[in-house]
């Protein structure tokens, strides 16, 4: 099994130690780095080209395709926000969603979910 490379993005220090906590706990993904804005995180993913991007996003989900729209290889997105309404337009665009609060349950379906799509993608 392939370990799938990860950046995470959240602004709230808080809940990014959290959600990268979590992640630790799965051993088919590596976490490359946190950082608080998708603006800091850009070079890293241009250098690393991650598999799976893990962004919190309460605004418009396609803001988060602008930053890497350009990249070698576009990774897999998993949206979390408080705003359902945001889980619908992330689904919409093909990226997973997670409600908040996350917990180690939600975030393995999550991850799962992730895992699928990106094997998918690579089958076609």
């Amino acid at each position: 099994m392939k370990i799938i490379r990860v950046i995470c993005v959240n602004p709230s220090a808080e809940e990014r130690q959290k959600v990268c906590g979590i992640l630790r706990t799965f051993p088919l993904f590596r976490l490359i780095e946190s950082f608080s804005s998708m603006r800091d995180a850009r070079t890293l993913m241009e250098k690393t080209a991650p598999e799976l991007l893990i962004c919190h996003e309460d605004n418009d989900v396609t803001d988060i395709s602008g930053y890497t729209r350009d990249l070698k290889r576009n990774p897999e997105y998993l949206i979390l926000s408080h705003d359902p309404a945001v889980g619908i337009r992330a689904l919409e665009r093909g990226a997973v969603f997670l409600q908040y609060p996350v917990t180690p349950e939600k975030m393995a379906l999550a991850l799962w979910r992730a895992y699928e799509n990106l094997l998918f993608k690579k089958i076609q």
